[in-house]
């Protein structure tokens, strides 16, 4: 099984530390990551997409640097980056046929995956529109086959639902879905949708650091999320840390949605422990309260 390992990476702007001393290992799979904006997600990307060498740290793919593969790392890579522009004045095929150029594919390969890749993300009867005149979720579908078109071991997406409508942002999930899973595929996103119901892994970043990774459920169920009927002020008397997640009214009745870690706070008839949601466990770990 291949295996992205990143050992010690620290990534310094001037005075400004970007990652601090980050360790992870990346297996085959979606692995979700998720930060407010200034995280550290971005440049922790293109760090792994060889764009940035770090100030110190290794980034090993099966054993090997990286940065020493060159090329070699390059051919087994697919990356997305934010705010990535298909080329105005081209076709939706001439683009991908652009694209597989400089990926060094060859023109037997490139014509092949082109029309695998068109069929798989419904891109047909838009193949020969230009690309400035797809919609929004049709555009980052196209991206995302161009980052696929060498068929890459190591898949990294940034942000790619950022701009769409939910019904956009549904669209390129049931694409990314299609993944095949021998993929090293990281979507870093701060959309709980976008990751929720496709990654098996995720990632949480905090300043430059890891605040917590692991699988998706044991990640959840290490939440203490609760509903209650008593009012906000006689928890907050429980326990002044919890964090509020929600008020909700359900057949007439208001509840107060909340996480607490506090043993003050236990399960009652008014008091009720429930599964967690991705939206719980974001507020968990990177709200202050």
């Amino acid at each position: 099984m291949s295996e992205l390992k990143i050992v010690q990476l620290t990534q310094c702007y001037g005075a400004v530390r970007a990652l601090n001393a980050i360790q992870l290992t990346l297996h085959p799979g979606i692995t979700g990551m998720m930060g407010n904006n200034g995280a550290g997600k971005s440049t922790l990307l293109r760090v792994l997409a060889s764009l940035l060498r770090p100030t110190s740290g290794k980034v090993y793919l099966n054993g090997e640097d990286i940065f020493k593969m060159g090329k070699k790392y390059r051919r087994l890579l697919g990356y997305m980056p934010q705010q990535q522009q298909a080329y105005r004045g081209l076709s939706v095929y001439q683009f991908l046929e652009y694209i597989s150029v400089l990926k060094e594919l060859s023109r037997s390969k490139a014509l092949a995956r082109i029309e695998e890749l068109l069929q798989q993300f419904h891109l047909e009867e838009q193949q020969h529109k230009f690309c400035e005149d797809l919609s929004g979720g049709m555009r980052q579908r196209l991206l995302l086959a161009a980052a696929l078109l060498n068929d890459p071991l190591i898949l990294i997406l940034d942000e790619p639902t950022a701009g769409l409508d939910p019904i956009e942002r549904a669209s390129l999930r049931e694409a990314l879905v299609q993944l095949a899973p021998d993929k090293i595929s990281i979507l870093a996103t701060h959309i709980v949708s976008d990751i929720e119901f496709i990654a098996q892994r995720l990632v949480f970043m905090e300043k430059g650091d890891i605040k917590a990774e692991g699988e998706q459920g044991k990640l959840l169920s290490s939440c203490p999320c609760f509903i209650s009927s008593r009012s906000e002020a006689e928890l907050r008397r429980l326990d002044p840390q919890l964090k509020l997640v929600n008020i909700s009214y359900q057949n007439g009745q208001r509840l107060c949605r909340f996480i607490s870690h506090s043993q003050r706070l236990l399960p009652d008839q008014d008091i009720h422990r429930v599964p967690a949601g991705l939206d719980d466990l974001y507020l968990d770990l990177l709200s202050a309260k």
